[in-house]
C-alpha cells in the first residue's frame, strides 16, 4: 500500500474549539435537536429554506470569531509541516465561516471544502474533490473526524480513516480503520502505514 501522502480532517470539534451551538441552531429551525441542519434545511418548503441558510451561516460566523485552534492540533500540522505532508478540511460549515478562522487562527489549514464546495458529508464528494486538488490517491489519505458522517465520508471515498473518539461522542459506535483520543496519536498511525505494518 501507498505511504501517507495527505491528512484530511474535519474541522469544529477536531481542529478548532468552536462555541456554534448546533443543538441551538436545531431547534431554532426544525424544535428538534435530533434533525441534521443541511438535510432539515433541504426539507423545508422551498420559500423557507433561504431564511434558514441566512440563520444557520450568520450562527457560524459568528461562532468563528471566537473559534480556536486546539493545542494538539497545531502540533500535529507542524509536524505533517516537517514530513511534507499535505492537509484538507473537509467542513459542513459554510466557507464564510472557514475563512475567517483561517484569518484568525494564524495556522494553514490547506485545501478547504466547504458545504458550497461538494455534496456534503457523509456523501464522499468534499474528500474526494479535496484529494484531486492536492493530487493525491485515496491510499494515502487518512480522514480524521469525531463523527459517523467523517467516517463515513472518507470510506466511500476510498481513504483510510481515523476516528477521533471526544467527550461529545464517547458513546458512537464508528466502523473505522483508526481509534485515536488525541490527535497526535495519527503520528503513529502514519509511522505504521509508512512501514507497511498496516494493510
Amino acid at each position: 500500500m501507498a505511504k501517507i501522502e495527505a491528512i484530511l480532517f474535519d474541522m469544529d470539534g477536531v481542529v478548532i474549539e468552536s462555541a456554534l451551538d448546533v443543538a441551538e441552531i436545531k431547534r431554532a429551525l426544525f424544535g428538534d435537536a435530533s434533525i441534521f441542519i443541511i438535510e432539515g434545511i433541504n426539507n423545508l418548503p422551498e420559500d423557507q429554506q433561504a431564511g434558514a441558510w441566512k440563520l444557520v451561516e450568520d450562527m457560524e460566523i459568528e461562532a468563528a470569531r471566537t473559534a480556536k485552534i486546539y493545542p494538539e492540533a497545531s502540533e500535529l500540522l507542524e509536524w505533517m509541516d516537517k514530513q511534507g505532508l499535505k492537509r484538507g478540511i473537509i467542513t459542513r460549515n459554510c466557507r464564510a465561516s472557514v475563512e475567517v478562522i483561517n484569518r484568525r487562527i494564524n495556522q494553514d489549514m490547506g485545501v478547504i471544502v466547504a458545504r458550497e464546495d461538494a455534496e456534503p458529508k457523509p456523501a464522499p464528494d468534499g474528500v474526494l474533490l479535496a484529494m484531486d486538488i492536492l493530487g493525491v490517491t485515496p491510499d494515502s489519505t487518512l480522514m480524521v473526524g469525531d463523527f459517523t458522517f467523517d467516517i463515513d465520508a472518507g470510506s466511500a471515498a476510498g481513504c483510510r480513516t481515523v476516528f477521533l473518539r471526544t467527550p461529545k461522542f464517547a458513546k458512537l459506535e464508528v466502523e473505522t480503520d483508526f481509534e485515536v483520543s488525541s490527535l497526535m496519536e495519527i503520528v503513529r498511525i502514519v509511522e505504521i502505514i509508512d512501514d507497511g505494518r498496516a494493510s
